[in-house]
């Protein structure tokens, strides 16, 4: 059996809620782009908690 690495870019401050339940694992931005520490720690815990690595 294949297994599918399903990545989205998250911690922008957009619909992270949305995607997280549907993707394998994240890439977070580091503020460089948009989105606050506010908004990083709050998708690495959502990321943490749906076992998303």
């Amino acid at each position: 059996m294949h297994a599918i690495d399903l990545n989205a870019d998250v911690g922008e401050g957009y619909t992270d809620e949305r995607l997280l339940p549907w993707v394998t694992t994240v890439s977070v931005a580091c503020g460089a782009h948009a989105g606050s520490a506010a908004d990083r720690a709050r998708v690495l815990a959502m990321a943490r908690d749906l076992r998303v690595r």
